[in-house]
């Protein structure tokens, strides 16, 4: 059970790694969408 483990741990914190980056791109484009909306 710990070997399964231990196999999943570097592909989920990879996953967890990716989403955050996906989460503070998302947020640099709501930005850049308000920007634009306000006309800057």
């Amino acid at each position: 059970m710990q070997s399964i483990l231990d196999g999943t741990t570097p592909v989920i914190s990879s996953m967890n790694k990716e989403l955050e980056e996906y989460h503070a791109h998302l947020r640099n484009m709501q930005k850049h969408l308000r920007l634009v909306k306000d006309g800057y």
